[in-house]
Parts: structure tokens; sequence; C-alpha cells
């Protein structure tokens, strides 16, 4: 074994040394807050009761940052640490290869455009400990290298900055017959490329996009406290109602990006309107 390697496992074992049934279990319940479930339930409560603008721009950059991430692991195929030399707490949150780490990227992406866009101190602070927290959680349960998660955090930090300059960016006018349609169906061009398990990520982006355009008018964000809480079970209740009824109609492989276009239009066009109709808009 290399000795940069070695180390490698040595940063591993050392830290997997506080290991404590009960940190076991906390550490995993901070890594799987970058679960695919919570992420998009995230971001369509940020579309639905802070800022649609926001909430959009966000879903656009959260999607692509998993993209990249997946096409980043293809193309460096990094080996994740083995069970023969650390122990691996929790193997089900870990698949594909390691460099970069996915969750420490995602939520370095989702936590530091936040803050950016909303200059709020507080979502730095809070922001900044939870990217930490999953990092470390992805070194502590033996799924990730050092060097995976920090490459996945710089990862985060760049997309996380040029994010707001990419959403500022004026786009050729078009129709907005041929504008949907494109956006409909750019994305599946990515289905081209060798990028593992891309049709859901390019369906959803092609929802967020087609969701995005259709909806033009504001939503309250300053409604009665038990408002915003009925909005936000009624949204989330039919975005995962899609969710787990779509399953039933698309099975895996590329039918995945039709299940996934569903899944972003429902959050981003259907609650909206749902909204509307039931005066919780």
């Amino acid at each position: 074994m290399r000795p940069e390697v070695d180390m490698e496992y040595d940063v591993i074992r050392l830290v997997q040394h506080l290991s404590v049934p009960w940190l076991d279990q906390v550490m995993t319940m901070i890594t799987n807050l970058g679960s695919e479930y919570l992420y998009i339930a995230a971001l369509a409560l940020v579309y639905w009761l802070w800022d649609r603008e926001v909430g959009y721009h966000l879903a656009v950059l959260m999607v692509t940052s998993f993209l990249v991430n997946f096409g980043v692991k293809e193309l460096v195929a990094a080996p994740r640490p083995s069970p023969e030399l650390v122990r691996i707490i929790a193997p089900q949150t870990a698949a594909g290869y390691g460099f970069p780490s996915g969750h420490a990227q995602s939520s370095a992406t989702f936590w530091w455009y936040l803050a950016l866009v909303s200059r709020r101190w507080w979502l730095w602070v809070g922001g900044t400990l939870l990217v930490l927290l999953v990092a470390f959680s992805r070194v502590y349960l033996g799924v990730h290298f050092l060097d995976d998660v920090v490459g996945g955090v710089v990862l985060g930090a760049v997309l996380a900055g040029v994010g707001p300059w990419v959403a500022g960016v004026t786009l050729p006018a078009l129709s907005r017959p041929v504008a949907l349609g494109l956006k409909a169906v750019l994305p599946a061009l990515g289905l081209l490329l060798p990028v593992t398990d891309s049709a859901r990520l390019l369906g959803l982006l092609a929802g967020v996009l087609v969701g995005g355009d259709l909806v033009r008018f504001q939503l309250e964000t300053r409604g009665r406290w038990w408002q915003l809480v009925l909005r936000a079970v009624l949204g989330l209740v039919v975005v995962f109602g899609v969710w787990f009824l779509s399953r039933l109609l698309f099975p895996e492989g590329v039918l995945q990006y039709l299940r996934y276009f569903l899944i972003g239009l429902a959050a981003m066009a259907l609650v909206p309107v749902l909204f509307r109709l039931v005066r919780l808009a």
C-alpha cells in the first residue's frame, strides 16, 4: 500500500476511535441530511414558503451539482475505503465511486448558496456547521477518505459561488412554447453521456425548468403560521404522492426521466396552482 493511501486510512481509524453506539446513530442521522428525500422536501419548501425565485434557482443549481458530482466520480473513478481495512458503519449511504463526496458537495452547495443570496449571518454560521458535520460524518462512518470530503466541500463552494452569477444571466428571448419545449427536451440529451444514474437527475432538471416557467405568479410568504404549515403539508403530500405513484408507472432505466420530470413539474407548478385553488397562496 502506498504511504499516502495508508495515511488516508489512518485518518479514518483516528476518527473512529471516537466510535460508540449512540454516536454511530447520530452520525448516521447527520449524514442522512444529505438524502434525496430531504433535499427534494427542503427545495420545495424554500420555493413554496420563502422565495419562489430563490427556490427555483437553488433547485436548478442542486440538480446541476449532483450531475457534476456523478460526472467527476465517473472520470476519477476513485475507490472508497475498503471494509477489510476500516469499519464501514453505514454502507447503505455509500454507492459508486468515492471522489468527490456527494453528501459534502451537496450540503456545501445548498447551505452556502442560501447564505449568499439571503445575506443572513445565522445561515452562514448554521449552514457552515452543518456542512462540516456532514463532511465529518462521512469520514467517521468509513464511507469516504478525507480528500473525498474536502474535494466535495470545495466543489460545492465553487458551485454555490457561481450560482448567483448564473441566475442573473439573461438568455435570448424565445416564444414561450419554444422555450418550454427546449427546457423539456434539452436535458434529455444528457442521457447520451456515460454517467451512471443520470436519467433521474436530468428528468428532474427538465421538470423544474418547465414547472418554474409555467408558474408566473408570486407565492405569498407572509401568511399566518397555520396557512404556511397547511401549505407545507399539502405540498409535500402531493409531491411524495407523485413520487410513489410514478414508481408504479415507470420502471428503472431511461423511463426514470419521465418519472422525475413529473416529480419536478408537480413541485414547481402543480402544487402552487393547487395552493391558489384552495386559497393558500
